[in-house]
């Protein structure tokens, strides 16, 4: 146990809350990190999710991993009773849950920059409804069933009014750099990527001829950043995705590729570059999964 486990317990017992109060509890365990950048792992792991100023843990969930051998991993809320519950499941007074343990094996808690991953493998003949009696469900391929979701919605809810008061434009670099700057803008006449203020909170969206797609910061800069930009990076014999270390992800985004293996990424550089720029590595990404996630965010996929 880490840390980062601490907090999820923590965001795990209380259950919700206003955003502030999340941020306080991720500064005080990571002082060296913004607490943006811890609360978007927490995001990004499955664990919590956030939206209009208030954030809220997930429903526990056992997801079976794409291409993960058999293995699943364990998101969403980890309240002590959850852990405890599993603990003692080869000890239980239900024939059912002894039966369960012998179905569901923890073979590995491993820890990183953020909240430990917890595996298990898994048969196929097990009784997956006592699940419900330690407080998880069963979820298969969770990654996927996002990935196709995104798909069809895409990364934004279309408005034809406008979302509130014009505050900033979004204004890429030349070069895509991280120069690129939100600044200040009382106008949106033109297409682009916006920031709006409505009942004291801010909205991020993109003006088109056809009216506002209301979006994550994120999605709104990378869509704004452009299609030719070399951000993203498929390398199909590593089964590796890089993406540029200047740009985080968009939270719905990062989340298909982190639940593809419950880890984070990691800070690298492109094979053959170690001199050359920082980059994120996700792995377990198949070259068609690279390619959904470049045509989700309008970018042209290199390869490494």
């Amino acid at each position: 146990m880490n840390a980062y486990d601490d907090l999820l317990l923590w965001a795990s017992e209380v259950g919700s809350g206003d955003i502030s109060s999340l941020q306080g509890a991720a500064a005080w365990v990571a002082p060296s990190r913004t607490p943006r950048d811890v609360i978007d792992d927490l995001v990004a792991l499955g664990h919590v999710d956030v939206s209009s100023g208030r954030w809220a843990v997930t429903r526990t969930a056992l997801t079976r991993l794409s291409n993960g051998g058999g293995n699943a991993v364990v998101v969403g809320a980890r309240p002590r009773w959850v852990v405890e519950a599993v603990d003692g499941l080869d000890t239980s007074d239900d024939p059912v849950l002894v039966s369960l343990s012998d179905h569901l094996i923890e073979n590995l808690l491993l820890e990183q920059e953020g909240p430990s991953t917890w595996y298990f493998s898994l048969s196929h003949d097990g009784p997956w409804d006592a699940l419900d009696r330690i407080g998880m469900r069963r979820v298969d391929d969770l990654s996927g069933r996002l990935l196709s979701h995104l798909r069809s919605a895409n990364l934004g809810d279309f408005r034809s009014v406008r979302p509130g008061e014009t505050v900033a434009r979004f204004i890429a670099s030349a070069d895509g750099s991280s120069d690129s700057a939100w600044e200040p803008t009382r106008f949106d006449r033109e297409p682009g990527g916006y920031v709006y203020l409505q009942n004291n909170q801010r909205i991020h969206a993109r003006r088109t001829t056809d009216g506002w797609l209301v979006m994550d910061r994120r999605a709104v800069e990378w869509l704004e950043l452009g299609p030719e930009r070399p951000l993203l990076w498929s390398a199909p014999r590593e089964t590796s995705l890089y993406v540029h270390g200047g740009w985080r992800l968009p939270s719905s985004v990062e989340r298909v590729l982190v639940l593809r293996t419950g880890r984070l990424s990691t800070v690298s550089h492109l094979p053959g570059a170690e001199g050359g720029a920082e980059v994120r590595r996700y792995i377990n990404i198949p070259h068609a999964v690279a390619e959904s996630v470049a045509a989700l965010l309008d970018k042209e996929l290199k390869y490494a």
